[in-house]
């Protein structure tokens, strides 16, 4: 499956592509510079397909297993890539035991393996592999038995690997079978093909060189339509003291047939493409009824448009019916041509968008969390407190982090607690939101989500 990112300025389009491949672990696992010709188990092949593959080098995409929450006898694969031909049994087991596979807590996954646990595999080559775990701290019955499946089918899709035998301690793992653990098909849950994410829009070409480095060093199909002239320099001044400068350069001004150009490669990229994000301010010559032909173009073809712009561009994509927009509350003001202060107000406004057939409204309000009303209701997030580092990609992240969860299938709450935890950890540092990062859970954890209106949810929004 794949989802098209089509941005109007290059630089924000940028930002945009970042945080989708932020929210998708599994995709950076994939994208890796050392990866050349990709060998793939047939467990891999059989969820999740051909891998994907590089220009140098060699690695092994395999399958590590993890258990169902609430059906800890049922295993759900995950995409992993190897890169020792030797050590595959060892490293694709220190993996899975390591936590480097970071469940959020919604997820229908977990991680039976207590942190203390260290693993040695023995007999890795021959038809029996021996892995001897040792631990200090207690451990159920049923993580243990969940511990060990998941173990045993991860090691099993190794063809030279006829059974795995498991012990504790010293002691064989209670409730193994006494061969040890065969292939149990029965226990295994079809995966989810990792989604794939291309980029596409007008793109200045006397400095796209960075850009298309980066986009290949990311694995991210480069579908940009080039025109003349230089990408503009943006320059965000930081001080100490919480005061922020910013000098955004001028940018290109397209060429008359950038319209026409853009909507041809977005007629054959269509097809695949499972949603369509928009975002990014307008380049001088570009007419805001371009973009909303763009939404129409889109939309017609049955896709759903995230829009993500401002000004002019969100008046016309607004008009031209996009699935969801996603502004943020200086923006939404503009847009209703008064100052937005309150939850109320901001509620009241949405209204009024959503009437007119947008099914998703999304708008961030910085300190103040996340205003979401859509088909299924109305939810506020509120978020954890943190020390603001850069608001830079906060926006693209929590949309990165709501399209995700929405593609995903995930519940209203999973997914507007994931994607603001992801957008709360961003404004810490430079750069896009990171699953990854060590606080993640904790700030996921505290963020809050409830229906509006309810409690707490009134008042002055801090802007």
């Amino acid at each position: 499956m794949m989802r098209i990112s089509l941005n109007l300025a290059a630089f924000s389009m940028l930002l945009m592509l970042l945080a989708l491949t932020a929210c998708q672990p599994e995709e950076k696992t994939i994208v890796v510079q050392t990866t050349g010709i990709v060998e793939a188990s047939q467990a891999y092949l059989d969820n999740f397909g051909t891998p994907p593959q590089g220009k140098a080098g060699r690695a092994f995409a395999r399958v590590g297993y993890l258990p169902l929450r609430k059906s800890p006898e049922k295993l759900r694969p995950l995409p992993l890539f190897l890169f020792s031909e030797e050590e595959q049994v060892r490293q694709i087991v220190e993996r899975l035991i390591s936590g480097e596979l970071l469940l959020h807590r919604e997820s229908d996954l977990y991680h039976p393996f207590p942190d203390d646990l260290k693993v040695s595999v023995s007999s890795a080559d021959g038809p029996i592999t021996t892995l001897a775990l040792t631990t200090q701290q207690s451990w159920s019955a049923t993580d243990q038995a969940a511990a060990g499946l998941a173990l045993a089918e991860t090691v099993l899709q190794f063809p030279a690997v006829e059974s795995v035998m498991i012990t504790r301690n010293g002691a064989p793992l209670p409730h193994m079978p006494k061969a040890g653990y065969l292939r149990h098909p029965q226990a295994l849950l079809k995966g989810e093909p990792p989604r794939r994410v291309l980029i596409a829009g007008v793109w200045e070409a006397g400095n796209a060189a960075p850009f298309e480095r980066l986009l290949e060093a990311e694995g991210l199909q480069d579908s940009f339509v080039r025109v003349p002239g230089q990408n503009r320099n943006n320059i965000r001044i930081a001080e100490a003291g919480g005061r922020v400068t910013d000098l955004n350069g001028p940018g290109f001004r397209a060429p008359e047939d950038a319209l026409q150009r853009l909507q041809l490669r977005l007629k054959s990229l269509l097809p695949e493409c499972d949603a369509v994000v928009i975002g990014g301010s307008l380049p001088d010559g570009f007419p805001p009824s371009g973009l909303a032909n763009l939404v129409e173009q889109a939309s017609q073809a049955d896709k759903p448009v995230w829009l993500d712009t401002s000004g002019a561009g969100l008046k016309a994509g607004i008009k031209a019916g996009p699935y969801a927009i996603k502004p943020n509350t200086d923006e939404l003001s503009d847009w209703a041509g008064t100052p937005l202060k309150d939850l109320a107000s901001v509620a009241a406004t949405v209204d009024g968008i959503r009437a007119g057939g947008v099914s998703h409204v999304v708008v961030s309000m910085g300190a103040d969390g996340v205003f979401w009303s859509s088909t299924a209701g109305i939810l506020s997030s509120r978020v954890p407190p943190v020390s603001l580092g850069s608001t830079v990609c906060a926006g693209d992240t929590l949309l990165a982090g709501m399209l995700h969860g929405v593609l995903g299938g995930q519940s209203e709450d999973t997914v507007l607690a994931f994607a603001t935890a992801l957008s709360t950890e961003c404004v810490q540092h430079i750069g896009v939101g990171d699953p990854g990062a060590l606080d993640f859970p904790s700030l996921l954890q505290q963020t809050r989500v409830q229906p509006w209106p309810g409690q707490n949810n009134t008042g002055e929004i801090r802007l």
